[in-house]
């Protein structure tokens, strides 16, 4: 009977750690909705990417022979996991700013430029690892490893935005102040991850960088569960936390 390997065995955990998650974003995601706080609803859209994830990497293994679309399909998961996580930093980023800076037409343009990068970047790394031909590897590494530079682009506009929106703190509120700060605190996580991104998309069997490739399963899954799965989840968890917090509060006044 085919058992899972280390990589396997991280993926079921993942799954058992992101359920809670993802009933909470369900929970808050149904009583706010998309266009009041965005936020929860690209964290639970995130909590799916990663649970589907986990599954197909643990189906695929434990079919014999491994079944290779599943593991390809789990390893597109990996990477377009960034995109709703970028997307509700995004939405926190508003919601902390709401009567502040959300709605200003300057602030709004910003937003909305690096979601569009954002969905540039998941496009771009789908469409690479959709492409499995021996004769296209070549140009599915290319668009692989150009929407994670983007993603890499994104993230250095988000840290930068992030401090313009604290030149508004006198005007948020003390709610809003304090979901900012929880976004300030998960930006580092959040900018490990994508670093381990960068590396493993040009990470190979051969070069310095082999510990960081984890798609084919042949690095180092201690680095791997660090500098990627326990950095998002730390991430993940602050932005749960103090958004539950502020939603809590907000509901009582």
């Amino acid at each position: 009977m085919p058992k899972l390997d280390v990589y396997g065995d991280i993926q079921a955990a993942v799954i058992a750690f992101y359920f809670p998650i993802l009933i909470l974003t369900l929970v808050y995601t149904a009583r706010y909705g998309f266009s009041r706080d965005a936020g929860w609803t690209f964290l639970f859209t995130f909590s799916i990417v990663r649970i589907t994830g986990g599954a197909l990497l643990v189906a695929g293994e434990l079919i014999e022979p491994p079944n290779v679309d599943l593991l390809t399909a789990a390893g597109i998961l990996e990477s377009a996991g960034l995109a709703p996580l970028i997307l509700a930093t995004i939405g926190f980023l508003g919601l902390a700013g709401r009567k502040a800076f959300s709605e200003n037409l300057s602030m709004i343009r910003i937003f909305r430029f690096i979601a569009l990068l954002a969905l540039a970047a998941l496009a771009l790394t789908i469409a690479g690892g959709a492409i499995t031909s021996p004769a296209k590897a070549k140009t599915g590494r290319t668009l692989r490893q150009v929407g994670i530079i983007v993603f890499g682009a994104v993230y250095v506009l988000l840290a930068i935005v992030h401090v313009m929106c604290w030149s508004y703190a006198q005007f948020i509120t003390r709610r809003g102040r304090n979901l900012l700060v929880g976004v300030t605190v998960a930006l580092p996580f959040l900018g490990v991850r994508i670093a381990y991104a960068i590396l493993s998309v040009y990470a190979t069997p051969t070069n310095k960088l082999s510990k960081f490739q984890h798609t084919v399963r042949s690095g180092d899954w201690k680095v791997y569960l660090i500098m990627s799965l326990l950095m998002e989840y730390i991430a993940v968890a602050i932005y749960a936390i103090v958004a539950a917090m502020n939603t809590s509060r907000r509901k009582r006044s």
